[in-house]
């Protein structure tokens, strides 16, 4: 596969620019060998993306490091081309060892979210990396690879996929990805693209794997800060103390400072979300109602018990049911797209604009199809541009975007 490096270099090469930082190669605490290129203007307390670029089998790190350095739509990434160990082809015995490189890089830079990329075996490999350790790893970008392992049953349901292969791939056939597609799908993962280009060979296409980035960025949307275990614990216990001693001005105040803990302290936040609501404080319930946009699957629960009586609340719900990013909140959202108050409407609309990405097209064209009337003039012109918003596409009717997705689809 050397010489598909060589046709995936010059591919890409040809639709990108360079990027002013330069490339160092190291050795991991585990022994792995790797390049990495920190972002020119790399600020620590703003932090930056982390993407793993898998290599195929019979290439190596520095080359494939040159492939995606160049791309434009990588220049704020800290880049991670890692090496594989035996005979340049990577085995699922390596994976812990790439999961401590990925440790072993979060401690020492402020990473704001985690993508595996990789290409023909090294998507194979990143397959394995985010169904392994979907706690670490946010999203996954497997470009003409396929499953090598067991799918878990669970734990996977959050994990972000965009899957690219070519139908006249000779290496490795177009049915690794088909397949792999299905299994995610049996397996409950919603957030999934496939898209396969045809006539496309062994080798990289530049413009999907850039389409991809975005697919991924919007579909996760804005990336909060991380919080360490030992941080988290102590604003949580801040928090709770704050609500406990009826200090709703305090309360307030500490809810900001929850964003971006570990996936294990969210249902602790989330239980304290439940309380501030109760308390029936306006701005207490506002920044509860955001705090719990940042929990996930977690944030649900006490989403769901806003009281729908209060448009200002029941709007702050919306947006923050749309950044959960969790497909069980769709079926809330189209309640509010469809519901009788314009302004939870428009609020739902915007949300799902800002956060909801790709997936959230067919909601917002079902939104679209009962939003006639002139009473509802706004909640149109959210939706409308909602729908601009995440496919840069512009159509008048419910019917022509009911078309175009169907078309967009196949």
């Amino acid at each position: 596969m050397r010489t598909t490096a060589l046709v995936v270099l010059a591919t890409l090469i040809a639709n990108t620019a360079p990027t002013e930082a330069g490339v160092e190669v190291k050795k991991s605490r585990e022994g792995m060998t790797y390049s990495i290129r920190i972002p020119a203007g790399y600020i620590h307390q703003q932090g930056a993306r982390l993407v793993f670029a898998m290599h195929g089998r019979g290439d190596v790190h520095t080359r494939f490091m040159s492939v995606v350095q160049g791309a434009s739509y990588l220049n704020n990434t800290i880049l991670i081309a890692p090496n594989a160990p035996t005979n340049a082809q990577w085995a699922l015995a390596d994976l812990p060892v790439i999961a401590a490189l990925v440790d072993e890089i979060k401690a020492r830079y402020h990473v704001t979210r985690t993508i595996f990329f990789g290409f023909s075996m090294g998507a194979y490999c990143s397959f394995s990396m985010g169904l392994r350790y979907p706690d670490k790893i946010q999203a996954v970008i497997p470009h003409s690879g396929g499953i090598p392992m067991q799918v878990p049953s669970k734990g996977i349901e959050d994990q972000v996929f965009y899957v690219i292969h070519g139908d006249a791939d000779a290496v490795v056939p177009v049915s690794q990805s088909q397949t792999a597609v299905e299994r995610l799908k049996q397996s409950g993962v919603k957030r999934l693209h496939y898209r396969e280009i045809p006539g496309l060979g062994h080798s990289m296409h530049p413009q999907a794997s850039q389409d991809a980035f975005k697919w991924v960025e919007t579909t996760l949307g804005p990336a909060a800060a991380p919080l360490g275990n030992a941080e988290a614990s102590k604003a949580i216990a801040a928090l709770g103390d704050a609500l406990k001693g009826k200090d709703w001005t305090a309360a307030t105040e500490l809810f900001e400072s929850v964003k971006g803990a570990p996936l294990q302290r969210r249902r602790a936040i989330a239980g304290l979300v439940k309380k501030a609501l109760k308390a029936d404080v306006s701005k207490l319930s506002l920044a509860a109602i955001a705090a719990a946009g940042e929990l996930g699957a977690a944030g649900l629960g006490p989403l769901k018990s806003v009281s729908k009586k209060d448009d200002v609340l029941s709007a702050a719900a919306a947006q923050a049911l749309a950044k959960t990013h969790s497909p069980k909140a769709f079926k809330l959202l189209l309640g509010h797209l469809k519901g009788k108050s314009e302004d939870v409407a428009v609020a739902a609309a915007e949300g799902l604009g800002a956060h909801g990405g790709l997936p959230a097209i067919p909601l917002l064209i079902r939104g679209l199809k009962s939003a006639g009337g002139e009473e509802k003039s706004q909640r149109r012109a959210a939706l409308l541009a909602a729908l601009k918003r995440i496919t840069g596409k512009s159509f008048e009717s419910a019917k022509d975007w009911s078309r175009w997705f169907a078309k967009s689809s196949r």
